[in-house]
């Protein structure tokens, strides 16, 4: 009977075992091909077989014998992470989709070749296409028409065949398959319509990857109009990157009678800004309430990549929010080569050094930076950079971007109250001089001395607000410096020249505080703004202290416009005012929930009997923002009900709510926080990333499990941890 079985051997060792020698199931033959290929089918016993299939279905229990407890892995297949934005994804050209079971085999230290390819015997669709990806990721030589044949197995699923379509290389086949894709897509069992659409998007994406240009193929321009809204989406977020050409009229015209709220309600307003919105919109949605859509707007201003928009990212790139910051960085990688990355890199914000690490040209000029992200603080940034080229391309030629305007210097001097009061009375004959001959003499000596003016003026800045001279303000002052001719142009002026004025103001304010008058002067004259010339007041204004700046920031906390109230909210944070706590504490019943965060942080600052007990109310709130500020004021009060609200917002089912929750567990950079932390470990990828962001930072870089400078899975980084934290339980 044995002689009649394929596979028998002829020779039997006697050190194998007799349940060995008595299966009668076909035997594998050992191969002489390289690792990397493989091997003929047919060759995996129904044993092994069935044991792949256990080790890549939804859920396992894995044992590792260095390992204090089994490990469970839990999974729903296949899925896509949509944590990532598709025009990142893009950009990186980085695995979307994930499969936990196989993706824990994959970082197994002992080697998965032999149970993916049993895996591939399977006569389960799903093991067998999970196997065939497996093994594309494990770096074996498969064929492309293997997997084409399971995506158009109808018995696969939406999302397996997603992950299916990621793993084909093969330009003709992946064209194929999109030309004959609705069929595909009617033909899949659908767990869901929304899997369905994700199948969909996969498709695009796919097929973007095997084009020299998206914005040139017709394929992806032609029929832009009459796609859904969906699709419309994936085509904006994947013609983003591509700077090889404009983007075509046949997209752009589909936008042309549209109203931003007729685009916020089909879901096109932020693709619509980040990849098609002119300059004026970009500018005006950058000051937007809205943090979703002043970041997409940012990311527009890289794209659309002018002179003006330079500017406006230059200052978004210096003080704005964290999440700002890094769409800066988007929007600084999308634009022509610039000078800016060495500067950008010097961030204290890991988050902004991990966006750089992804954004950055790989050119020479950039070598530094990329040397120092390399060997950077945080691992995920080290990953980020080493998992790109290293090998910089040719030299480039680049472009340097505008230059800021220069503001007159002037010597600082100290002038006794003396020569003070003689300056001024040469001022009030230049104006008020009954003779001719007076005035003139006057007003030539005035000229010959402007540093001495310009200090006298700014010495005595406060008593001249009510004064009224015009020679003083419209001759003099203009000529000794530019920035008086500016104010001059913001007080006086059309609404669009006082705008224009107060812009260059702004820029001149990031060089070198401006003149104390000029800001008396403004708030003189604070009936003639709008909402935008108070948005760009609040910039100049946002790092000066002095006298003159409050009474602007008193008038702001209480404006209309909620970026105006937020940044004035923001001034008091940095700078307190004691008597602005009755407009703070209005500020809390603001309907924009960025108001109300900014008046908790400004509140936070101030000393109240009754702050701490608004901030309980606070954490009631119906965002969860607001929630996070007043959790994070009274933890800066050393309140436990602050800490303990963070606490429970990571047990919340809302995956954006957890993620804040471990953000700021993360930067409170506490010893305590340490099981906290090891127990986000084991939520989804996003969260896992901050908790190893957190862990990373907490413990000291020589103490710290995983290995430096390497590219590692979060699954094999979080194992380590686990059983760092393990060992660390037991020494107590």
């Amino acid at each position: 009977m044995l002689g009649g079985i394929t596979g028998c051997r002829t020779v039997v060792d006697a050190q194998q075992e007799l349940a060995e020698l008595t299966d009668l199931s076909p035997l594998q033959v050992q191969s002489t091909a390289p690792a990397a290929e493989v091997r003929p089918k047919s060759s995996a016993s129904p044993k092994t077989i069935e044991a792949a299939e256990a080790a890549l279905s939804s859920s396992v229990i894995q044992n590792d014998p260095k390992a204090i407890r089994p490990q469970r892995v839990d999974s729903r297949g296949w899925y896509l992470d949509s944590s990532v934005p598709l025009y990142l994804a893009f950009h990186l050209r980085e695995p979307r989709w994930h499969h936990r079971a196989l993706e824990s085999l994959l970082d197994q230290p002992i080697s998965s070749q032999e149970v993916l390819e049993a895996g591939t015997e399977s006569l389960d669709p799903e093991i067998k296409a999970t196997a065939w990806i497996g093994l594309v990721r494990s770096g074996a030589e498969v064929q492309d028409a293997d997997l084409a044949e399971l995506i158009q197995n109808p018995q696969v699923t939406a999302t397996t065949k997603g992950a299916l379509l990621e793993a084909i290389t093969d330009t003709t086949i992946i064209s194929q398959l999109f030309a004959e894709r609705d069929n595909l897509i009617a033909d899949t069992e659908l767990k869901d319509d929304f899997s369905g659409q994700q199948l969909q998007e996969q498709f695009w994406y796919s097929l973007a990857t095997t084009v020299p240009s998206v914005r040139s193929d017709e394929r992806f321009t032609a029929d832009f109009i009459e796609q859904p809204a969906e699709i419309q989406q994936t085509l904006l977020d994947l013609m983003l990157t591509d700077s090889t050409s404009e983007v075509p009229a046949s997209v752009t015209q589909r936008f042309e009678n549209l109203s931003p709220e007729v685009l916020r309600r089909v879901n096109l307003w932020h693709s619509y800004l980040r990849t098609v919105a002119p300059i004026d919109v970009l500018s005006d949605a950058s000051r937007s309430p809205n943090f979703s859509t002043r970041e997409n707007a940012t990311i527009g201003l890289g794209r659309e990549g002018s002179h003006a928009a330079e500017a406006l990212l230059l200052d978004v790139s210096d003080s704005a929010p964290t999440l700002l910051q890094t769409a800066a960085i988007v929007a600084w990688g999308l634009m022509p080569q610039h000078e800016e990355w060495p500067r950008l890199a010097e961030t204290t914000s890991w988050r902004v050094r991990l966006a750089i690490a992804q954004w950055i040209p790989l050119t020479s000029r950039n070598l530094e930076t990329i040397q120092k992200l390399k060997e950077d603080n945080s691992h995920l940034v080290r990953q980020a950079m080493l998992a790109r080229s290293t090998t910089p391309a040719e030299p480039v030629v680049e472009r340097k971007p505008p230059a800021k305007p220069k503001p007159l210097l002037k010597k600082e001097m100290d002038l006794s109250p003396e020569e003070v009061v003689g300056l001024l009375d040469q001022i009030d004959q230049a104006e008020h001089a009954t003779d001719a001959a007076a005035r003139t003499t006057a007003r030539e000596q005035l000229l010959l001395a402007p540093d001495k003016v310009l200090a006298a003026v700014d010495q005595v800045a406060r008593t001249l607000v009510q004064y009224e001279n015009d020679y003083l303000f419209e001759v003099l002052l203009p000529q000794c410096d530019p920035a008086f001719l500016r104010l001059q142009e913001a007080t006086q002026g059309s609404s669009q020249m006082t705008l224009i004025a107060l812009r260059d103001l702004e820029l001149r304010s990031e060089q070198a505080p401006l003149p104390e008058l000029i800001l008396w002067r403004l708030g003189q004259h604070t009936h003639r703004f709008n909402s935008l010339d108070w948005q760009t007041i609040m910039g100049i204004v946002k790092q000066d202290k002095r006298p003159a700046t409050e009474s602007l920031v008193r008038q702001a906390i209480g404006h209309d416009d909620p970026l105006v109230r937020m940044r004035a909210c923001e001034h008091v944070t940095q700078f307190p005012l004691p008597d602005v706590v009755h407009p703070l504490e209005d500020s809390l019943e603001h309907e924009s929930p960025d108001v109300r965060c900014a008046a908790i942080r400004a509140l936070s600052k101030l000393d109240g009997p009754n702050h701490r007990e608004m901030f309980v109310t606070m954490l009631l709130d119906r965002e969860v923002d607001v929630q996070l500020a007043a959790a994070q004021a009274l933890d800066e009060a050393n309140d436990p009900r602050g800490v303990q609200h963070i606490y429970r917002m990571t047990y919340s089912s809302s995956r954006e709510t957890r993620l804040k929750g471990a953000r700021a567990i993360a930067a409170r950079q506490n010893q305590v926080d340490l099981p906290e932390l090891i127990r986000l470990l084991d939520d989804e990828t996003s969260i896992r990333k901050a908790a190893l962001e957190g862990l990373s930072s907490l413990v000291p870089a020589e103490n710290n499990p995983p290995p430096k400078n390497t590219v590692i899975s979060l699954e094999a980084q979080s194992i380590a941890w686990k059983n760092w934290f393990d060992r660390q339980s037991l020494k107590r």
